[in-house]
C-alpha cells in the first residue's frame, strides 16, 4: 500500500501519515449510500450495473441459509 505514496519506504511512510492527519475528523458516513456505499450516484450506478451483470451471468450468488438442522448436525457436543 505504502508504494502509492512513493517508490522510497522513508518518503512513503511519510506522505501516508500526512494522508491519514489530513482525513482525521471527517466523517465519511454521511456520505453513505443505500448503506453500503461511499461514493457518488456515478459510483453507486456503476456498481449496481456491475452486480446486475454477474447475477445474470450467474457469477453472483447469495449466500445459502443453514437450516436449524443444518447446524444442528455441525454442532458437536461437549
Amino acid at each position: 500500500m505504502l508504494l502509492q505514496f512513493s517508490q522510497d519506504r522513508e518518503r512513503a511512510c511519510e506522505r501516508f501519515v500526512t494522508f491519514v492527519l489530513v482525513g482525521a475528523g471527517i466523517n465519511i458516513w454521511v456520505n453513505l449510500r443505500q448503506q453500503i456505499y461511499l461514493g457518488d450516484d456515478q459510483f453507486v450506478s456503476d456498481q449496481q450495473q456491475y452486480i446486475e451483470k454477474l447475477r445474470m451471468n450467474g457469477q453472483h450468488r447469495s449466500p445459502s441459509v443453514k437450516s436449524m438442522e443444518g447446524i444442528a448436525r455441525n454442532y458437536k457436543h461437549s
